[in-house]
């Protein structure tokens, strides 16, 4: 089994500053609910607080599950961050 994952990392911020405020991360997965492989991309903004999942059909490139919503919000994170 072939997984790629490809990780971006942009900074929109003053000089000085090094962390990335957004983070971009598209891999293929699998996806346990749906028996299959599927991409999944990950989206941080650090700087807006923000945090969004969309899972692809590999097939049709459709989307099968999407979330977003605050990055501080352990919801957002699964069950292992709710402990």
């Amino acid at each position: 089994m072939i997984r790629e994952e490809v990780r971006v990392r942009k900074r929109d911020a003053p000089a000085g500053q090094v962390k990335p405020y957004e983070e971009v991360t598209d891999r293929t997965v699998w996806n346990g609910e749906r028996g299959r492989l599927e991409r999944r991309v990950i989206v941080i903004d650090r700087r807006n607080n923000k945090y969004s999942q969309t899972w692809y059909s590999l097939d049709t490139g459709e989307v099968t599950f999407a979330k977003s919503g605050d990055l501080s919000d352990p919801g957002m994170h699964g069950k292992s961050a709710r402990r």
